[in-house]
């Protein structure tokens, strides 16, 4: 869904920003998702789904 969002934006962007800016925003974008995940995604690996449902 998101995908096909951005394909439909993608030329509207390109015609108002730079190529750069785009790939600054979206690399920005993917900082932001890393981070997230690494602070607020638990490690699942090797717990049991008993140690799991506990944890929430």
């Amino acid at each position: 869904m998101l995908a096909a969002i951005i394909t439909l934006v993608m030329p509207y962007c390109l015609s108002v920003y730079q190529p750069n800016q785009i790939f600054m925003f979206f690399t920005f974008m993917m900082l932001l998702q890393l981070l997230f995940v690494a602070r607020l995604m638990p490690e699942t690996k090797g717990k049991t789904l008993e140690e799991m449902q506990s944890r929430i």
